[in-house]
């Protein structure tokens, strides 16, 4: 699991109990926070190393906070600095705002208030890194294909990227579903936001609505600070909502509501919150079939429904598998340090033919292990997993291996050591001399071949 980086925080305050105490309470909850006193040692903190936020005192002794805002902001344009003032008149606010402030706290202020601001910033940051992550997945995960099928994909992607259009991306499980998604971000006007996903189907009925649309303090057990909501944090980008088809009907409802009304409260709040958020959904359900059984609302169905996407089964796109195989083994070799480059004529010819249940996923899988356990540049039959062996078993006509030269190699290799074995006793000494290969090689090729030693 991807550690999550921890978010730094420079706090600027003359005032050494507020200093502290604040410094105190942020490190509670986990920021790696750096306290000054004054705006000339801040500065030198800032020019030091980075921070992803800034509390910043407004009235210092010396170097002021308009200064310091000023000149942090002349170097850079998107760190978040809140101003924390005891004059907090319109006129302050508006030049501190003027100047590049993102938030403006008056004091006195209690620790969750400002705990609060903080978080919902550092919600963003982690967004947005994780945003930066998937754009570079999506880099490393491309949609491949020549297939018609997936080129009729490709070019829906780049119909509906262009407007704001809610998308309906449909097909079975492992298709890449999500990559759709992501490439619907990535060719949008929304590319520069935050692409947030959210998997429904992980979350109970409770948790999830207040995933997606934020709580406030109070509004259940255990809601302890106020939360903003994962469609709030995509304001100006798009929310991938994984699997909708799992979402409760309460849930339906207050969805229907947001692609109507494009607005929503948070769970246990009053205040009307209205983000500019693309909606892209996906399923591997029937949805109109979910209508005519009562499980999934028909008005919300037609609102899902503007512009549908159908990712087709790898099983409807063999002729792709050649390239797929390739990407994932080039993957797999920087992954594990290997150099397995190709893949036998026959190990080919069956992970085509092959109907793959599990679609890219399990194929993707497939040639991971394959990689793992090949012994040589060459993927064989003998490197898939048992699945694909049964399936070889039931269909012996496709992949005959008297015409595959490596599994001959392997087939002949696999005996001579079986001889040697039960020439010598089963001392594999003396079976690698009469082999003459070392102890060790024969012990690799041993678990390479499956070769069973008494």
């Amino acid at each position: 699991m991807k550690r999550k980086k921890t978010i730094r925080l420079l706090v600027i305050e003359d005032e050494p109990i507020l200093r502290r105490t604040v410094t105190d309470r942020l490190t509670d909850e986990g920021y790696a926070v750096r306290a000054e006193k004054d705006g000339t040692s801040g500065l030198n903190a800032w020019h030091e190393q980075p921070f992803d936020l800034i509390l910043l005192d407004l009235v210092m002794p010396g170097i002021g906070g308009m200064k310091v805002l000023e000149e942090i902001r002349a170097e850079d344009a998107d760190v978040p600095i809140i101003i924390m003032s005891a004059h907090g008149t319109v006129e302050t606010a508006v030049e501190a705002m003027k100047l590049g402030s993102s938030e403006f706290i008056t004091k006195p202020f209690s620790l969750e208030e400002l705990s609060n601001r903080i978080q919902t910033f550092a919600d963003l940051l982690r967004l947005k890194q994780e945003n930066l992550h998937l754009k570079s997945q999506l880099a490393e995960r491309p949609i491949i294909g020549n297939s018609r099928a997936i080129q009729d994909v490709m070019e829906q992607i780049g119909i509906v990227a262009g407007n704001h259009a809610t998308v309906l991306i449909t097909g079975e499980s492992g298709t890449g579903k999500e990559l759709v998604a992501q490439a619907i971000h990535a060719q949008s006007p929304h590319a520069g936001g935050t692409f947030v996903k959210v998997s429904c189907p992980s979350l109970p009925e409770t948790l999830l609505e207040a995933e997606l649309f934020g709580h406030e303090k109070g509004a259940f057990t255990g809601a302890y600070q106020r939360k903003v909501g994962r469609f709030e944090l995509a304001d100006e980008g798009t929310i991938f909502l994984d699997e909708i088809g799992d979402i409760s009907q309460l849930v339906q409802v207050k969805l229907l509501r947001v692609l109507q009304e494009h607005s929503f409260e948070r769970v246990g709040g009053t205040a009307t919150i209205t983000p500019h958020t693309r909606v892209v959904c996906a399923t591997r359900f029937d949805l109109k079939e979910m209508v005519d059984q009562g499980r999934f609302r028909e008005d919300l169905f037609y609102r899902l429904n503007v512009v549908t996407i159908e990712v087709p089964p790898l099983a409807k796109r063999p002729d792709d598998i050649p390239l797929l195989v390739e990407h994932f083994m080039t993957r797999a070799n920087f992954n594990m340090g290997k150099q397995v480059t190709q893949v036998a004529p026959s190990c080919m010819k069956l992970l085509m033919a092959y109907p793959w249940p599990g679609n890219i996923r399990q194929l993707e899988n497939t040639i991971e292990r394959a990689v793992m356990f090949s012994q040589t540049k060459v993927i064989t039959i003998a490197d898939l997993c048992s699945e694909l062996h049964h399936y070889r078993d039931e269909v012996k006509d496709l992949c005959p291996d008297e015409f595959d030269i490596h599994c001959q190699v392997r087939q002949t290799e696999r005996q001579c050591i079986i001889k040697a074995l039960q020439r010598t006793g089963g001392n594999r000494s003396r079976a690698a001399d009469l082999l003459g290969i070392s102890r060790k090689r024969l012990w690799e090729k041993i678990k390479e071949l499956h070769v069973l030693v008494d």
